[in-house]
Order: structure tokens, then C-alpha cells, then sequence
């Protein structure tokens, strides 16, 4: 009799495989940003995270990359990675980079607020939360989700008795 499937073990073949094509473009093209980055995102966002392995990836895509835009989106994975993993100091210092990098500050900011809030800085993270309302709004036109909207409204009424 044939066994089920399930959907986890399908998303880790799918990893897997993932992995191996990643690994033979990084070997082919070594000094290709791309598919360091991409390992570096697979590692970190996999069903069993390899964090070190992710940070490992990024930090050489950073070394290849060429444009500031290529730059921020790296660093914003580096800060998103150590947010994952609890260092949010560190988080914060990508962050910052990445908004020097960047045209669009907004979700950084946003990003960054949050990571000033669980740091237990709440003015700090109100102040840049007001940065980020000011910097999505006039990024409108890229359209940010209701999801985010909703978590700086959260965040700016949660940090705001603290400013």
C-alpha cells in the first residue's frame, strides 16, 4: 500500500532539491551574487532553519554585489536573519545600512521600530515608526499591504505612552 505524502515532507524534497541546483550555480559562477543570496535566504527560511549557514551565504553575496540596490536587499536579509535570531542589536546595525543603501526606507524603518520595541526601547521605537509612516507614505504607490499598515498603526499606539 502506497504511502501518504504529507505537505512538510514535499516542502523539504522541494528544499532539497532547491539546495543542490544553488550549490552547482554558486560552484559554476562563483562570482555570481545571486545564487550566494539565494542559498543564504534558503538556509534561513527553510523548515529547519540553518542560520549560520544563511549568514555565511549573505555575507559573500554582499562581498560580490555591485549595486547599492543589490547591497540593501542583502543587508536586509542579514538584518531580518539576526532579528530570527535574536540578536537585535545586530539587527538594528543592518537596518541601518540598509536604509542607507536603499531609495525605499519605509519597511526598514518599520522593521528596525520593531526591533527597537522588543529591545524594550519604546521611544526609540516610536520615533522611528514615525519615520517609517513618513517614508510609506510617500512609497504609496508601491502599494504595501494591509498587514503592514496595520502593525505601524500597533506599534505607534503601543510606543506612543513611552514617547
Amino acid at each position: 500500500m502506497a504511502q501518504k505524502t504529507s505537505e512538510r515532507q514535499i516542502k523539504f524534497g522541494i528544499e532539497n532539491i532547491l539546495e543542490i541546483h544553488l550549490l552547482a550555480l554558486s560552484k559554476i559562477y562563483p562570482k555570481n551574487y545571486l545564487a550566494h543570496h539565494l542559498l543564504g535566504l534558503l538556509y534561513c527560511y527553510r523548515i529547519i532553519p540553518t542560520y549560520k549557514k544563511s549568514e555565511h551565504y549573505l555575507m559573500l553575496a554582499l562581498k560580490l554585489s555591485r549595486s547599492d540596490e543589490e547591497q540593501s536587499r542583502i543587508l536586509n536579509c542579514l538584518a531580518n536573519l539576526n532579528y530570527e535570531m535574536a540578536n537585535y542589536k545586530k539587527a538594528i546595525i543592518f537596518y541601518e545600512q540598509t536604509i542607507e543603501k536603499t531609495k525605499y526606507k519605509g519597511l526598514p524603518l518599520l522593521n528596525m521600530a520593531i526591533t527597537y520595541k522588543k529591545l524594550r526601547n519604546k521611544k526609540k521605537a516610536f520615533s522611528v515608526a514615525q519615520l517609517a509612516a513618513k517614508s510609506l507614505r510617500k512609497e504609496s504607490k508601491l502599494k504595501h499591504s494591509p498587514s503592514t499598515t496595520e502593525e505601524l498603526k500597533n506599534l505607534l499606539r503601543d510606543c506612543a505612552r513611552a514617547a
